[in-house]
């Protein structure tokens, strides 16, 4: 690795053979959606400056998302890592008004998984307005070695793209896909006004029309009340492989739309610091605007002044299907149809407690209906910070799905334990346990680190993962790994 100040304020980060081994393991979820879940970059090479590279689009339309580099999902669904052969990212500041970052990374071949050498280019160009601002983006991927008349059944699944020709479907291999955009940000009114909007498009080879992904968000943020109004949508053609949009792992094309008013009252109190009611809803709709996903929801929330908060809400949802689904576990139980319809209502409370002093605390919770059956749910964190030493933490999340015939009757339950420990200014101590009965995976992760020098570093982690059921081994790795940097 090799960091070089091109000037004050724009930096030029090289890599060859990059290792990520010392990088924290995934919080693991329970994730009860039809749509991927989107885990955070722990990786330090992505991570400065990431805002850049990372804000154009929509939280759930990001035309750049960096885990789509070096991270794959095999056949069993199990993530792999593919070793980076080269990247380097320019970025930062060009004068007071501009910010500029480029990027370029390329991946080894893994024929094993039908994966040739990829290479990666997105770059962003960021004018600032005042308070406000407008940027450019592009995105380029490039399957190497590769051809239009290949087989598809040789090659990895993110290989093979699936094009809509009036009423046909038509497989094949993408060599090659582009983003280009442009993102608008509005902050204004001392920024109690927020707009954003952008429009990117995507280019494939032989594809011409709906190939767009388009958002508007407009929100006002006052003393007493806020308002927000969002849309965004994507074409049946959209294609952004190294973006982040999970709604079309689903559909087809859609468009979604989000509103929430929320009243916020200042009462006569030396306890509550605010307090007031909210309301919200989120609807997705496909072709012919026939709704498919809607959430409405409502609720009270109370803020104190000691940072403690209280929220209770009740949430009506419905769902139309449009491919075959089951929330628990589709290789075990009965799955629901496409085209089936389902609508359910449920209550939620959470409690966060004062973040002052040693031990926090969070707890929530939600009973009601879920699909055709029930889900009544857990979930909370309790955190101890043993000052100045390190901390200790478990998060938890139970869920008891009762759904009737053989669409499912389980215990979900997720546990993960987490020690912080700072010996000294230079020796640190990070131990990860995660039991997880959804994935099936329990997860052990160690990480000793020694710093014996600024940015210089000796690492040794222990990382073992078993079966949940029977906690039969499935596999381990025990890493050594000694960073020297030197100052030329």
């Amino acid at each position: 690795d090799a960091k070089i100040a091109v000037t004050p304020s724009l930096n030029l980060d090289l890599t060859v053979n990059p290792d990520f081994s010392q990088v924290e393991v995934d919080q693991q979820v329970i994730n009860l959606t039809q749509f991927e879940f989107g885990f955070p970059e722990r990786r330090q090479f992505f991570l400065e400056n990431n805002d850049l590279f990372e804000q154009p689009g929509f939280p759930d339309t990001r035309p750049f998302f960096s885990r789509r580099i070096g991270l794959v999902r095999d056949t069993s669904g199990v993530v792999q890592r593919v070793p980076i052969q080269y990247g380097a990212r320019l970025s930062g500041k060009m004068g007071a008004k501009w910010r500029v970052g480029l990027m370029n990374l390329q991946t080894e071949d893994r024929p094993s998984m039908g994966l040739p050498k990829q290479n990666y280019t997105v770059g962003v160009l960021q004018r600032n307005l005042g308070l406000s601002n407008i940027g450019f983006v592009m995105v380029n991927k490039e399957s190497l070695g590769i051809s239009d008349y290949d087989p598809t059944v040789f090659y990895h699944e993110s290989l093979v793209k699936e094009n809509v020709i009036g009423t046909d479907t038509i497989k094949s291999l993408s060599r090659y896909n582009r983003v280009f955009g442009v993102d608008f940000n509005l902050r204004g009114l001392k920024n109690k006004l927020r707009g954003d909007m952008y429009y990117h498009r995507s280019v494939d080879a032989g594809v011409t029309d709906k190939n767009y992904s388009f958002g508007t968000f407009l929100g006002y943020y006052g003393r007493n009340i806020s308002i927000q109004l969002g849309q965004n949508g994507a074409g049946e053609n959209y294609n952004a492989e190294v973006g982040f949009v999970p709604k079309l792992g689903v559909f087809s094309g859609y468009y979604s739309g989000f509103s929430r008013v929320e009243g916020r009252f200042i009462p006569k109190s030396n306890k509550i610091s605010t307090m007031g009611p909210y309301a919200e809803i989120n609807f997705t709709n496909i072709s012919e605007w026939r709704n498919r996903d809607k959430i409405i929801k409502a609720g009270y929330k109370i803020s104190f002044f000691n940072t403690s908060s209280f929220d209770v809400s009740g949430e009506n949802s419905f769902q139309r299907l449009v491919r075959d689904f089951n929330p628990v576990d589709k290789d075990v139980y009965d799955s629901f149809l496409k085209g089936e319809s389902y609508e359910w209502n449920r209550a939620l409370v959470s409690y966060s407690s004062d973040q002052r002093p040693r031990l926090t605390y969070k707890i929530g919770g939600s009973v009601g209906s879920f699909y055709n059956g029930t889900n009544n749910n857990i979930n909370g964190q309790l955190s101890y910070r043993f000052q100045p030493y390190g901390s200790f933490s478990v998060q938890f999340d139970y869920n008891d799905i009762n759904l009737p015939e053989n669409y499912g009757k389980k215990q979900l339950f997720l546990i993960s334990p987490k020690l912080d420990v700072t010996f000294t200014d230079r020796l640190f101590l990070t131990a990860f346990a995660q039991y997880n009965d959804f994935s099936q995976n329990v997860n052990l992760n160690t990480r000793f680190q020694w710093r014996f020098k600024p940015a210089s570093d000796f690492f040794v982690v222990y990382t073992e993962n078993y079966l949940s059921s029977n906690f039969v081994n499935k596999n381990r790795a025990l890493v050594l790994k000694w960073t020297y940097w030197f100052n030329i």
